[in-house]
């Protein structure tokens, strides 16, 4: 009702036959401005006060010690990645440097990697093949590629590598490649891009239900809105991953949100740095996760989903502190004109948002 009494004022106001094309324009773009409101940048907001918060967050965990808490009663957990924010990675990478998590954890299902290159993988990671070449490959060769440039997903298989070196062969742990196989050689059309990008998700259920099937622990490592429980009350033609494995293995799969934004970590400052705050507390229903990510309004809008609390959501909070998104390929990939030009060629395939992100990134990279 606002919305239409906003736009019958500026008509009111407006002589159309009188008005340049180009203004017509302008206050058509303001209208869109004030109906689309959803799309206007907003700052994140923590609800709670601060008694309620301390309430709340003495319960606490340090992120490695929780996490092995929550293996005491799951199969998998899963903890959401932010991409471009190297910081929640760092931690991630932190935690399978863990001789303690590692011991138990014999199964990682990662987003990051093609498992057309599962077997040379398998190779590196093991200590049967010391070329690295696979590292590059796997991630330049998914989907999604831009997004795992950065090298801290290629110090995560260094990690578990490092640990494998270590270990006899029956305690060694898997890498598995989520992505289904995919042949950029093959592909020449956006429609091809565009079959299997919407195929993704059950490529990842796929490998994961096989990870799972060792009946062995499993860490799960995926971009974060992989990981958000929808009820089974919302009609959705697509589910997210964490979903569909929820249902599929009641019980099973907790899952951890990243906590990036500023004014959420400063309500939370007092929490050891990291943390894992569980969400099963009664004042976790007080908080959404628009509250704390105010763009995901956006995608759970989709869903239906823009009032639902994080307890709806996600099993945990993951608390690393003050990091930032940043946006810049690292150098080895800006001096590798090769690889550059690659990208380019498939990104023109592809188009939209992530050839529009890259040229963000390139321009970020070299200012």
């Amino acid at each position: 009702m606002i919305s239409i009494i906003i736009c019958n004022y500026i008509l009111a106001k407006v002589d159309c036959h009188k008005m340049r094309t180009t203004k017509i324009l302008v206050l058509g773009f303001i209208i869109l401005g004030v109906l689309g409101c959803d799309y206007l940048p907003k700052s994140a907001n923590w609800p709670l006060t601060k008694e309620q918060t301390h309430n709340w967050t003495v319960q606490g965990s340090h992120f490695k010690e929780g996490v092995l808490e929550v293996y005491k009663t799951h199969q998998v957990v899963a903890i959401g990645d932010y991409h471009w924010n190297n910081r929640v990675m760092a931690e991630v990478n932190n935690l399978v440097g863990s001789p303690e998590i590692l011991a138990q954890v014999k199964n990682i299902v990662v987003e990051f990697g093609n498992s057309r290159h599962q077997v040379a993988m398998d190779a590196y990671i093991t200590g049967q093949s010391h070329d690295e070449a696979v590292l590059d490959l796997a991630r330049r060769n998914a989907l999604f590629f831009t997004a795992w440039m950065p090298d801290v997903y290629k110090d995560f298989f260094k990690a578990v590598r490092a640990y494998n070196l270590n270990a006899v062969k029956e305690q060694q742990v898997k890498v598995w490649l989520g992505e289904a196989p995919f042949y950029w050689e093959n592909t020449s059309t956006h429609e091809q891009w565009q079959k299997a990008a919407n195929l993704k998700t059950q490529g990842f259920l796929n490998t994961a239900e096989k990870a799972m099937a060792t009946k062995k622990k499993v860490l799960m490592v995926f971009g974060a809105f992989h990981l958000i429980n929808v009820p089974e009350t919302v009609a959705a033609a697509q589910l997210p991953l964490a979903t569909l494995l929820k249902r599929a293995y009641p019980n099973q799969i907790f899952t951890v949100w990243p906590i990036t934004e500023s004014p959420i970590n400063q309500a939370l400052a007092k929490l050891n740095n990291p943390s894992l705050l569980r969400t099963d507390h009664a004042l976790a229903k007080r908080v959404t996760l628009v509250d704390i990510l105010p763009k995901s309004r956006i995608r759970l809008g989709r869903l239906s989903l823009k009032d639902a609390s994080i307890q709806q959501l996600v099993d945990g909070l993951m608390y690393v502190g003050e990091s930032r998104r940043l946006t810049e390929f690292p150098q080895s990939v800006l001096d590798d004109s090769a690889w550059l030009n690659e990208m380019e060629a498939r990104l023109n395939i592809v188009g939209g948002r992530p050839l529009a992100a890259y040229k963000d990134i390139m321009e970020n990279s070299r200012n």
